[in-house]
This record gives structure tokens, sequence and C-alpha cells, in this order.
């Protein structure tokens, strides 16, 4: 299995440039692995991870199983998915300019979290090859 990667994070589509890139905010990414999810993808990982609230920064990557075809909806991804656009509703995103190194930063963050995920994918056999 390769897993589909959902980015708005300039830094994880130079690292993984097979990346779904996403031109847009931390909810266009939740709202295009809704998408998803709605085509009988699931998630992988969870769309809030680490402690960075949507307000906090401006990067999200979404890891999803990748697409068989199958048109089933998963349940447990869809309301996950549909409670993180909530959360991101109630709190709202970063709404000030950001300095470029303080973007860095963030986009540091976020590859973190998505090498982290690759690393826990692995010993279950998943594809986690960067190309």
């Amino acid at each position: 299995m390769k897993p589909i990667l959902i980015s708005n994070n300039p830094l994880v589509w130079r690292t993984y440039p097979e990346t779904i890139q996403v031109q847009g905010s931390f909810k266009e990414v939740l709202l295009r692995a809704r998408d998803q999810i709605h085509r009988g993808q699931r998630l992988l990982t969870h769309p809030l991870t680490g402690s960075l609230k949507p307000n906090q920064t401006p990067y999200k990557s979404i890891l999803l199983t990748e697409n068989t075809g199958v048109k089933t909806v998963d349940l447990v991804s869809l309301q996950l998915i549909e409670k993180s656009l909530a959360t991101v509703e109630k709190l709202g995103l970063v709404r000030m300019p950001l300095p470029d190194r303080i973007l860095a930063d963030y986009q540091a963050i976020d590859l973190s979290f998505v090498e982290a995920a690759w690393d826990s994918l692995r010993p279950l056999g998943v594809n986690t090859a960067k190309n």
C-alpha cells in the first residue's frame, strides 16, 4: 500500500514530490482530505496531529490510504475529519502575517509529523518511499 499525502506545506512538497499539493489554508487541506474520504479513502493520521492548533500553524499534512477504487465511506475517518473541521471553525486559522523564519519553523514541524507517521507505518508494510 502506498499512502496518499495531502499538504499545503512547501517543505513537504519538496521532500515528498508525489504529495497532493493544496494551495491554501489548513482548512482547505482538511476539506481536500474529506473529499478523498468521500471517495473511499481512510485517514492514516489524525487531522489535528501534534500540539499545534489550527490557529497556531498555517501548515497541515495528512496521510490517507491509497485509492483502491472502493466507494465505501469510512465513517470513523469521516467523523474525525468533520470534528477537525468544526475545531477549525471554532478556533479559526492563523490570521496575522508571519515572518519567513517563523513559517520555515512551522514547515519543519509539520514535516517532522509526516516523517514520524511514515516511521510508524513502515513496520505495517506500508510503502513509505519518497518517490
